[in-house]
């Protein structure tokens, strides 16, 4: 983007006339007087940019997206303030069209709603009077099978505590089964070794202490192993009595469950008798018309709306066909808007160039009718020849100060991927001068002379080279009259 900057450029002149008169033998001078102008220039900076070659190819600028503002009815234009050429916002309100009839329509749907639902309240005050007293029997039918469903709940929690007392005396039996086969491993060990001490002491080999010791041990094994007899005995019994009381127990869950489901089918005939009462087809026709009620107030509330039109994207008013206090008619184009932010070229290919061609490649658009080159992207291209033409390519191209505009004329070059990346500065900003080109460049308060190389122009732009380098101030207004002494404050 271009720059524009105002330098004052002081010009010093200093005019010293010195008069020497030999008659008298004495000398005049004049003294030097200053004088400062300024001059206001533009600056730009130099940008290195991919330089396209190749084939050159023709387009028309399109807008990017253009839609026609269409009403969905017949009406008389009651507010708009567009011009053609005015920006819009997506949201913005473009016009709006006379809706007195459609409130007074409104007005009728939303009344006929409310007749609506107080008929359905009606109704079903009428039904609800009927079906009193078989209701009541509902209510008792369903305590009774609330009573008889806790009486299961109880019973099943029954079987399942048995079922864990039957499970623990079961883990009981085992676990001593293991704890006796122990201790009679343990009985038959201190037998043995008791009747190996006691020959030893009969033969005076061991002392009596541990003979004692040995039948002490003999003694609390065949304690342990009774004992355990006595608790298996014990656990048998246990089981015994769980099992019993878990076969009570499924018994009883199952004259619950009976029970239940009896109730159960009561209440369900209990409440057939209840529908049965009720005149259904009386309260459904009431909801039915309600409902027809509450789409009407929809439709009604929607034709409001239809009656503010607003633009569905950001863009420019291309065209108007209505003013205010003019009908028009449904179906009929009223306004065009187009967005012109980004803009799109359409051209053709000839087969034996298109596949050189890739999505997203850049694109060099130089504009004919002024001095404009700018650089877009390839957006589509389509696989199909259209009549001989060629390959239709579009490309877009960025236009945010809105300067290309739809129908403009520009040549297409497309941007290889091994193009040379040059420097590009203004056509404006090179002088000639004895067969040497040259610009000046801003730098602190003075312009610096630099000598470039032009390779070629472009569009507005020349291609040069040494001299100058990548983001250079380049002056590019008035840029004639500077020196490289001149002073310059920006």
């Amino acid at each position: 983007m271009n720059r524009k900057v105002e330098f004052k450029i002081g010009v010093l002149f200093v005019s010293t006339l010195l008069l020497l008169t030999g008659c008298s033998g004495s000398t005049r001078t004049q003294s030097a007087f200053n004088d400062e102008a300024v001059i206001s220039v533009e600056v730009e900076h130099a940008k290195k940019e991919l330089i396209a070659t190749g084939n050159v190819y023709s387009g028309v600028i399109q807008p990017k997206e253009e839609v026609t503002i269409v009403p969905k009815f017949a009406g008389k234009v009651a507010e708009m303030e567009l011009e053609v050429g005015d920006a819009v916002k997506k949201g913005d309100v473009l016009l709006k069209l006379d809706d007195k009839d459609l409130q007074n329509a409104l007005k009728q749907a939303v009344a006929a709603e409310s007749a609506a639902t107080a008929n359905v309240k009606s109704t079903a005050a009428s039904v609800e009077s009927g079906v009193v007293q078989s209701e009541s029997g509902v209510v008792q039918a369903k305590g009774n099978m609330v009573q008889a469903e806790t009486s299961m709940i109880q019973a099943e929690n029954g079987v399942t505590q048995a079922q864990n007392a039957v499970t623990k005396a079961k883990n009981a039996i085992e676990d001593n089964n293991v704890a006796l086969e122990k201790a009679e491993s343990i009985l038959n060990d201190t037998k043995t070794n008791f009747e190996r001490m006691k020959k030893l002491f009969d033969q005076s080999l061991v002392s009596k202490v541990e003979y004692e010791q040995s039948e002490l041990a003999l003694k609390s094994a065949q304690s342990s192993y009774e004992s355990l007899k006595i608790a298996g005995k014990n656990a048998q019994a246990t089981l015994d009595n769980a099992q019993k009381s878990l076969q009570a127990a499924k018994q009883t869950y199952t004259k619950t469950t009976e029970g239940y489901n009896t109730v159960k089918e009561g209440y369900a005939n209990a409440e057939k008798l209840v529908s049965i009462s009720q005149s259904s087809a009386a309260v459904e026709a009431s909801q039915q018309a309600l409902e027809q009620a509450k789409v009407a107030v929809e439709i009604a509330q929607s034709n409001l709306g239809d009656a503010v039109l607003t633009s569905p994207i950001n863009g420019i008013i291309a065209s108007k066909n209505i003013n205010v206090g003019e009908r028009v008619s449904a179906q009929s184009t009223v306004l065009t808007i187009v967005d012109l932010e980004t803009v799109k070229v359409l051209t053709y290919i000839p087969a034996s160039e298109i596949n050189n061609i890739h999505v997203g490649q850049q694109v060099q658009s130089q504009t004919l009718s002024f001095d404009s080159t700018t650089v877009g992207k390839v957006k589509t291209i389509s696989p199909m020849d259209e009549e001989g033409k060629g390959y239709p390519v579009e490309i877009e191209i960025p236009n945010p100060d809105l300067l290309l505009k739809s129908g403009m004329l520009v040549d297409l070059q497309f941007i290889d991927e091994d193009a040379k990346e040059e420097i590009l500065v203004p056509a404006t900003a090179v002088l000639d001068e004895k067969g040497k080109s040259f610009v000046f460049v801003a730098i602190g308060e003075h312009p610096e002379r630099k000598e470039v190389e032009t390779i070629e122009k472009i569009g507005s732009k020349v291609v040069v080279k040494g001299g100058i380098s990548e983001e250079d101030l380049i002056i590019t207004k008035n840029n004639s009259i500077l020196s490289s002494d001149t002073l310059i404050t920006y």
